[in-house]
C-alpha cells in the first residue's frame, strides 16, 4: 500500500483537527480536487 501526503499549513491542521473534517485548502478547492503527493514528491511540493 502506497501512503499519501497532503501538504498543508498548520493553521488548516488544526482546523481540520477541531472540526474532524478537511475539505481542502483554498488552492484545493480552485482546482477542484485536494493536491496529494506520493512520498518521492513531497520534498518537491513543500518548496513550491
Amino acid at each position: 500500500m502506497q501512503m499519501l501526503y497532503k501538504i498543508m499549513t498548520s493553521d488548516e491542521w488544526a482546523r481540520a483537527e477541531r472540526e474532524g473534517v478537511f475539505e481542502g485548502s483554498a488552492v484545493d478547492h480552485r482546482d477542484g480536487f485536494i493536491h496529494l503527493s506520493a512520498a518521492h514528491q513531497v520534498r518537491e511540493t513543500a518548496a513550491r
